[in-house]
């Protein structure tokens, strides 16, 4: 479940970065 979660806020992490520099 922990690893799952990682890569969860890893995503999120990427995505937001990716909102950002849009």
């Amino acid at each position: 479940a922990a690893l799952f979660a990682e890569a969860i806020m890893r995503i999120h992490k990427d995505l937001s970065l990716s909102a950002l520099f849009t």
